[in-house]
């Protein structure tokens, strides 16, 4: 019993030392008040706890405080703020910490969100051109994301970005265009995350809270300040935070800015005019005129899937075409790219100098060139070889000074893109047949495009020439002469006249030749003995001209006998006609005899005469009484004085003894036939 008595009393003592060392504690924070929380920080996962009085802080998980296991901080009582490390926590999942204070055990409840589960960032650089480069690039980025809503749904705002696997994070609003333009240069990696965002208690005015600048660590708050002095009397709002009006940072995610693309040099047909470019590319044009220098304001895209080039005309716009010295282009600075898509930026700019057109200067001279003309003579030199051909002569022309010329036939349009041009590389007469330069075509001669060539040790640098603007000139070929195509018949021994009746021109066309040079017959010069041309005076193409050649008889009578030989007649600017006229030389060709009989007449002192061949068509029969015999006549004698006959009609006939000539006459009155007769005293009635 005494035993036992003792047992009680000792446990009593105990249960009375335990109560005093309880006690003691609270005795030293009697002014304690419950911890409050000032900052749920996301930024370094920590959580900024207001001491309050109290000596030691404890926190725990809220499954561990459950089971009052908790961990211990040790404050003094002068501390303001006490931060408690969360970083152990996992971000993937929510997390509850319960906070309390030593010498006020209220606890503080604290939720610790998880991390955003998805963040998908793209940019989208066919909006770039909508943007100045000091814009933000919010308006590029497309993003999706787990966290916030429609209503509040996570904006460019809300990010961070870094450059880079070591870059440092920085707010978005950092992020400008002109920055992505540099990185697009050689291209880099660009990390994006939902920012964190710390839950704070706020000052009743609204600012950041002084404790917030007291706190040293991660964070740069600014001091709240009343002009120089710092301003310490601020009060709190009665609201504390508990971590559900922040957020953590989400998972990083790689966006990677590609390299720029490079294009090939843009390549410049100077002589149609045209810069290749084609769909996906754009292009921006700098003109220099009259020493004032104008860019575009903007980038022009090609969306049409076909093109293959553009005309420099289209790209710098005005009345210049490169065709006429009024409309030459100016000096020209190009720039074409590949413009931006929803998935690639916009590629590397490619410049091309164009300098300004040259002005085909010479004039077209209707004549041939001077026989001591030098390259110094930038004239264009154009004659006729009748109806051959034209020649052209430039003297400036060669090598590293080109001409070209190309021909439009008669209604045909002058398309730049599909005549086909000739060089012109040398001084010396082109010929152009007029199969190719028809007649009323029209010509166009120009300086041909001049391609860049680098310097060599033994030549200077060549530089890049687009074509000159253009002359014309209108084919118009001259009239060659043309002679009547006969055959010419001279008989020997009779005074035949060879005229030969030439036609040079027709009316609106210049006469080629006004002059004879020679006549041939075969081998054999003919003389003339004259080449007359008529109408005289200055040559007028609305006039016709002719020739009368006359063949010299006296030599005509002394060649050799030839039938419709061709005539060549040679004319002084190099005309030939071997064709049009032909010759027969001949002798004189023996009348026919006619065959007769002579029968007394049906009346006293008259005789007829039967005439026993056929008649010719168109043939007429004449008679002549003569005292001597007709003989050796030829069918190039002609007969006018006979009197009409009719076979065995009565002929008086007064004079036995005398000759009666009978003739057959063609319609010429050339003789075919004939007989002449005596006629003797039995042939006349008696």
């Amino acid at each position: 019993m005494n035993k036992k008595k003792i047992w009680m009393k000792l446990m009593l003592l105990l249960v009375l030392v335990m109560i005093g060392v309880i006690y003691q504690p609270k005795q030293v924070a009697f002014a304690a008040s419950p911890v409050q929380i000032c900052a749920v920080s996301y930024t370094d996962e920590s959580i900024l706890v207001f001491v309050n009085g109290n000596s030691k802080i404890y926190f725990a998980t809220e499954m561990d405080a459950a089971r009052n296991i908790w961990d211990v901080m040790e404050v003094t009582s002068t501390d303001t703020l006490a931060v408690i490390d969360v970083s152990w926590l996992s971000a993937n999942s929510e997390n509850i910490i319960k906070i309390k204070g030593d010498g006020d055990p209220t606890q503080t409840r604290v939720i610790l969100k998880e991390k955003p589960s998805k963040l998908n960032v793209s940019i989208d650089y066919s909006r770039m051109d909508t943007l100045v480069p000091t814009d933000k690039i919010g308006k590029l980025l497309n993003i999706m994301a787990s966290e916030g809503n429609g209503v509040n749904p996570i904006t460019f705002s809300d990010l961070q970005w870094r450059k880079g696997d070591s870059g440092s994070w920085m707010n978005s609003s950092t992020l400008t265009k002109e920055l992505l333009e540099d990185y697009l240069i050689k291209g880099t990696n660009l990390y994006f995350r939902i920012a964190p965002f710390d839950d704070v208690v706020k000052a009743k005015s609204g600012t950041l809270d002084y404790a917030l600048w007291l706190y040293t660590g991660s964070y740069a708050y600014t001091k709240p300040m009343i002009g120089t002095v710092l301003d310490s009397s601020l009060t709190y709002d009665t609201v504390y935070p508990n971590g559900t009006q922040g957020r953590r940072a989400s998972d990083e995610v790689k966006v990677k800015i590609g390299k720029m693309a490079t294009l090939p040099v843009t390549g410049i047909d100077g002589g149609k005019f045209t810069a290749a470019i084609k769909y996906g590319q754009e292009y921006r044009t700098t003109t220099t005129i009259a020493g004032v220098t104008t860019t575009s304001p903007y980038w022009t895209k090609v969306t049409d899937r076909l093109v293959k080039n553009l005309t420099l005309k289209t790209m710098i716009g005005g009345s210049y075409d490169g065709l006429t010295a009024t409309t030459a282009f100016p000096q020209i600075l190009l720039e074409i790219r590949n413009y931006s898509t929803s998935s690639a930026s916009s590629s590397k700019i490619i410049q091309t100098n164009i300098n300004p057109q040259r002005v085909i200067t010479g004039s077209i001279v209707p004549s041939s060139a001077p026989a001591n003309v030098t390259a110094a003579n930038q004239n264009i030199y154009i004659t006729y070889n009748g109806t051959k051909n034209i020649n052209i002569q430039i003297p400036s022309a060669s090598d590293d000074n080109p001409y070209e010329y190309c021909v439009v036939k008669q209604g045909g349009t002058f398309d730049l893109t599909k005549v086909s041009w000739t060089p012109i590389t040398k001084s010396t007469i082109v010929k152009v047949l007029s199969s190719k330069a028809l007649d009323y075509s029209k010509l166009y001669i120009r300086m041909k495009e001049v391609k860049y060539k680098p310097a060599t040790e033994t030549t200077s640098a060549v530089t890049y020439k687009l074509a000159s603007t253009m002359t014309t000139f209108d084919v118009n070929y001259p009239s060659i002469p043309t002679a009547p195509k006969l055959t010419y018949v001279y008989t020997k021994g009779y005074p035949t006249t060879i005229s030969i009746d030439v036609t040079l021109n027709t009316v609106g066309k210049m006469p080629f030749e006004t002059k004879l040079k020679y006549v041939k017959l075969g081998t054999k010069d003919v003389p003339v003995t004259s080449s007359v041309v008529t109408p005289t005076g200055t040559i007028d193409k609305n006039l016709v001209y002719t020739m009368k050649i006359i063949l010299d008889d006296k030599t005509l009578k002394e060649m050799v006998n030839c039938t419709s030989r061709a005539l060549s007649i040679y004319y002084d600017n190099g005309t030939v006609d071997k064709v049009s006229s032909k010759l027969t030389i001949k002798n004189p060709t023996a009348a026919l005899a006619l065959t007769t009989t002579v029968l007394p007449g049906s009346v006293i002192g008259y005789t007829s005469v039967k005439v026993e061949n056929a008649i010719g068509l168109n043939d007429t029969l004449v008679y002549a009484i003569g005292a001597t015999q007709v003989t050796g006549l030829n069918m190039e004698d002609k007969f006018t004085t006979g009197l009409a006959f009719t076979s065995e009609a009565d002929i008086p006939f007064p004079t036995a003894g005398q000759y009666l000539t009978i003739y057959e006459l063609n319609a010429a009155g050339y003789v075919v036939k004939y007989k002449s007769i005596q006629i003797n005293a039995t042939d006349i009635k008696s």
